[in-house]
């Protein structure tokens, strides 16, 4: 499809701020959050007449089924410190639950990454799935909680190198699982990252990721606007994405090191602490 330059940047700007809207308004109203993602399962209908194949399938279902039951049912309960039925979504399964949830994301594109031949970018892959911050770790806080200050964020400390590593090798993904929607892709990486360097808030950023990703697969699985919109088929070229899976391995090296000698340096204050 041939899109001229001026609206790729006019429509993808457009839904950058939708997104950073979006991810706003989500944050600001948890109950409207919860029950906007719990009717947008009841969209399944639709899904069949834009899906196609397993991974598109899982990646619908373990993106938008979580953000209505985990992150929908989590916020609400520890916000607002429900008792009874609610006291089922206060414990630390929930909080690992949607650890698994984005583990379980990441490790579905590096499956799809190795079964197209892209071994580098899905070794960066594997990288992440190992680095992803863990719920509770020995002798720290927890990594990852829901706050019961206002307005209930899911809270999630990774850092910025983690953040950055994901999302360039997330783009490369999408770039080589399908270029034609990968303008649109960008826009939601973006936004995710754009999103808490504006609030000032790191841990902010699992939660943009969250909003932006789950509207996104919500659109994509009941219609097609990116097509017309934003289409960027032309955009493919198999040797660029060869070389961008290299140099996503090459920025994941000396993340990992950095990442180990952080993990040896908490797990030695942890022992002196358990020594003292």
């Amino acid at each position: 499809m041939d899109i001229p330059i001026w609206q790729y940047a006019l429509s993808m700007t457009i839904y950058i701020v939708i997104l950073l809207l979006m991810v706003e308004g989500m944050r600001k109203n948890h109950r409207f959050a919860f029950v906007f993602w719990i009717a947008a399962l009841f969209t399944f209908p639709l899904w069949s007449h834009n899906l196609d194949g397993w991974f598109r399938w899982a990646k619908t279902l373990s993106v938008l089924i979580p953000t209505a039951l985990l992150v929908g049912f989590g916020r609400v309960a520890n916000y607002e410190d429900r008792q009874g039925f609610w006291k089922f979504f206060k414990k630390d399964w929930i909080l690992w639950a949607v650890y698994g949830v984005l583990f379980l994301n990441i490790a579905e594109a590096t499956l799809k990454d190795f079964e197209a031949g892209l071994i580098p970018n899905a070794i960066v892959g594997v990288v992440l799935c190992i680095s992803i911050p863990l719920v509770y770790a020995k002798g720290q806080k927890q990594a990852w909680v829901f706050s019961k200050e206002k307005p209930g964020d899911l809270l999630a400390y990774t850092t910025a190198g983690w953040n950055f590593l994901y999302t360039t090798w997330n783009l490369a993904f999408v770039f080589g699982e399908n270029a034609g929607f990968f303008a649109s892709s960008f826009c939601i990486l973006v936004a995710a990252e754009l999103y808490p360097i504006l609030k000032k808030r790191p841990e902010l950023y699992v939660t943009a990721r969250v909003y932006t990703l789950a509207l996104h697969i919500l659109i994509r699985a009941t219609y097609d606007i990116f097509t017309p919109t934003m289409d960027s088929s032309a955009w493919a070229n198999p040797t660029a994405l060869v070389y961008w899976g290299w140099i996503n391995l090459a920025i994941a090296v000396p993340f990992t090191i950095v990442w180990i000698r952080n993990v040896i340096k908490r797990r030695k204050n942890a022992d002196l602490k358990i020594a003292a």
